[in-house]
């Protein structure tokens, strides 16, 4: 109920800073839902949500299938895969969200590990010129970071409580590297099974962090056993996007 007052609020109420949100992570970040779910009209340009082209550095607008995971390793790709950036646009064109077009900005790497995330290293590296891409070309943007991660260690047996600290680190040095020290991190829950334990970090995590923030994923459907398909994807994305207002 409460999320469905603030949504009808952001519809009357308009927000004077530029939304920047940044996708970051694993595969889930970037979306293995097919875009052969999509319907004809979900497929065409959307001018209320525009992504940053990963190749040229200009925001544009969405083009499911042509811009939207530029870039994006681990097999994942803008011809055949989406992610969350479907149903955002789809709260977008409901006018749910206050301050239009929302920005957004992909950074995710399939199969990433968060060892592979070091300050320096290609991923981060990468990350960082992305990010710093899209803030320079927005008027004091209010940024956040959808984040998706520890599948990948999961599966490496990572043991969680080195997992964690790099986790912690991670989000610090982002925090560090783009000067908002109160940047908010909104993460789903980890889907599939044999993850309990990195849940329960996250959980850990944001009890300790005010600006993390963990979401559900109830209900949302799987397409394999580690990644949400069409319909979960757009569970996901509502859960996000319900947490976002609601930090506005």
């Amino acid at each position: 109920m409460i999320n469905a007052i603030i949504a009808s609020l952001s519809k009357k109420i308009p927000f004077e800073r530029p939304i920047l949100i940044i996708f970051t992570g694993e595969s889930n970040s970037g979306g293995q839902a097919l875009n052969v779910s999509a319907t004809f009209s979900e497929l065409l340009p959307r001018y209320k949500v525009r992504p940053l082209n990963n190749t040229t550095l200009k925001f544009e607008d969405l083009h499911i299938g042509v811009n939207n995971n530029i870039g994006h390793t681990g097999g994942i790709n803008s011809a055949t895969n989406h992610g969350w950036e479907l149903q955002l646009a789809a709260r977008c064109e409901a006018e749910d969200l206050p301050a239009l077009p929302i920005f957004t900005c992909k950074t995710g790497q399939g199969g990433s590990t968060i060892s592979q995330w070091n300050v320096g290293g290609a991923y981060y590296t990468t990350f960082l010129e992305r990010v710093n891409a899209a803030i320079g070309m927005l008027a004091e943007p209010r940024v956040f970071v959808w984040y998706s991660q520890g599948i990948n260690d999961s599966i490496a047996e990572t043991a969680v409580t080195t997992w964690k600290s790099a986790t912690i680190a991670h989000i610090d040095h982002i925090r560090t590297d783009l000067g908002i020290t109160d940047l908010d991190f909104i993460v789903p829950y980890l889907p599939g099974t044999g993850l309990e334990t990195f849940n329960t970090a996250w959980d850990e995590i944001d009890t300790a962090d005010a600006n993390v923030h963990v979401v559900s994923i109830d209900g949302a459907e799987m397409g394999d056993s580690y990644h949400w398909n069409y319909a979960g994807m757009k569970v996901i994305a509502n859960n996000l996007i319900d947490k976002t207002l609601e930090l506005l």
